[in-house]
């Protein structure tokens, strides 16, 4: 509850869109380039339809019905409004000067739109990447994705082959999440923000599940959960045996009953944190002070029943570890100190990195924000960041609909030169107002440091460097945008609407 729902698969149009986000991020100038050439095909199929009308439009002659009729209808227009004067086989001199003027606006137009659309996809592919460095940071991804795959097989016995053969193939399915192998150096322990009342409890859920008042005051009240922990540790450190059996049996009353927890919304996690604390304990610095002996704390690797073939043992990633200022987290296998001299085989035999040993230490726990406080420099700019790449989303589709509404004023609002003009320079002073944005607040500098910093594995830092070709592109395609923004300005100034708008008539007397 809360989380969403791992291991589903996603739309084919929504892989198709990733895989072209991921290919224009691999290759800055792409879009630039795509963007351009939209512009100029654009232009290219204008000036030929303009070829054409000069080709049709001479010497008085008869001309047989053919599908450019649109061309007749400009020609035909042009040599009714204008004085007279023929440039080439019949076709106006005004006629010329509107069709290219035409051709100019209508090709910055496309190139504005292509722009602002890939810095949409560009803008949309950061923030996207900004959440998933958070995405292994909480409780134990792998374990619910495994949970969700076996969720059809519980009932069988661990030794039944087609309870022997789905464990292999969710665990295959772990293999193929790409979202599962970015792994943070530094995260949270499994139960911190899972298991705690604040977590566990919402608003419609019973009255008293949450605590009342803050512990030590003389009203304070402890809510439902914190009644089941404090009971369950009673039950667990009682050495009589009488008074244990009858702790144990209010336990089963009260807390880990299967019908206890069905009115709450979070009923799953009520139920999974009670049996947690009942067997091994939960794992969390407002219930613990040191590490436990066992692998309770931090995600455990999946593995398959053993069969007798040869299957490659999925190591864990993680261990315990204990700071004196956030307390217990999850420490990386392969986050070590690489400076220290010695004789090591592998890299497992290296001292684990502390903040004395590794300059990069501080940054990645203040990312991680083990306390939930965000008050490290790292987190605050990971919040800001995200935030700023929702508003570079708005921003892009809002420049979207202006374009295309531009569009629509370009094709049939004959006498809206000023409104236009307006609207072209209020949209250019929107991107403009947005790109210094991101960079006073930190989005450029974030992307740029979290590269540095590499605070992830291998493949989570690959993640993180695509933060910075995202943040490049959409920056570069926002501020082109917002210059042809301001040349489409200029042109509607001088020149009007030179798609509908055209010369004004005068009188002529051909005898």
């Amino acid at each position: 509850p809360g989380l969403p729902r791992a291991g589903r698969l996603r739309p084919r149009a929504l892989a198709w869109t990733m895989d072209l986000a991921s290919l224009l991020t691999e290759h800055p100038w792409l879009t630039v380039i795509a963007a351009a050439l939209i512009g100029v095909v654009f232009g290219i199929i204008l000036g030929i339809a303009r070829w054409i009308g000069r080709q049709r439009g001479g010497g008085g002659q008869a001309v047989e019905e053919q599908p450019w009729e649109c061309i007749d209808v400009i020609a035909r227009c042009c040599s009714s409004l204008c004085d007279g004067m023929t440039c080439g086989r019949g076709v106006p001199s005004c006629c010329r000067t509107t069709l290219t003027k035409a051709t100019i606006v209508s090709a910055f137009a496309a190139l504005t739109l292509g722009l602002d659309i890939a810095s949409l996809v560009a803008a949309t592919l950061l923030r996207t990447r900004l959440g998933g460095m958070q995405a292994n940071m909480v409780s134990d991804p792998e374990k619910k994705v495994f949970d969700e795959c076996m969720r059809d097989f519980e009932g069988l016995p661990a030794n039944d082959p087609v309870y022997i053969e789905s464990t292999k193939r969710c665990v295959d399915q772990l293999a193929a999440e790409e979202q599962l192998r970015w792994l943070p150096d530094i995260r949270l322990t499994v139960d911190e923000r899972v298991c705690d009342p604040a977590h566990l409890c919402t608003s419609s859920d019973p009255r008293g599940c949450l605590d009342e008042g803050e512990w030590g005051d003389a009203d304070y009240v402890p809510g439902a959960v914190t009644r089941c922990y404090k009971l369950i540790d009673q039950a667990k450190s009682q050495r009589d045996f009488t008074e244990r059996t009858r702790l144990l049996d209010q336990v089963g009353a009260e807390c880990v009953g299967k019908d206890l927890w069905k009115e709450y919304d979070r009923q799953v996690w009520l139920r999974y944190c009670m049996w947690k604390h009942q067997s091994t304990g939960v794992c969390m610095n407002s219930m613990r002070t040191n590490c436990p002996t066992d692998n309770s704390c931090c995600p455990i690797a999946q593995n398959a029943q053993a069969d007798g073939s040869q299957r490659q043992i999925r190591p864990n990633q993680y261990t315990c570890q204990k700071s004196p200022l956030v307390g217990l987290y999850c420490h990386h296998v392969d986050f070590r100190d690489m400076a220290v001299e010695g004789n090591f085989s592998s890299v497992q035999e290296r001292p684990v990195c502390t903040a004395a040993t590794c300059p990069t230490f501080d940054w990645c726990r203040d990312l991680a924000d083990i306390p939930g406080d965000c008050l490290g420099d790292a987190c605050q700019l990971y919040l800001r960041s995200t935030v700023l790449a929702g508003g570079f989303i708005a921003c892009a589709s809002l420049a979207i609909f202006f374009d295309l509404l531009d569009v629509v004023c370009l094709c049939g609002c004959r006498r809206r030169r000023k409104e236009k003009a307006a609207m072209n320079a209020w949209v250019t002073a929107m991107r403009l107002m947005v790109y210094c944005a991101c960079i006073a607040g930190g989005l450029r500098d974030f992307t740029v440091e979290a590269e540095a910093k590499a605070c992830f594995n291998a493949e989570g830092n690959e993640l993180v460097a695509t933060l910075r070709h995202s943040y490049d592109i959409a920056s570069a395609c926002l501020l082109v945008a917002a210059f042809g923004s301001a040349l489409l300005c200029c042109f509607s100034v001088m020149w009007g609407n030179q798609l509908v708008n055209m010369p004004k008539a005068k009188s002529y007397d051909p005898v």
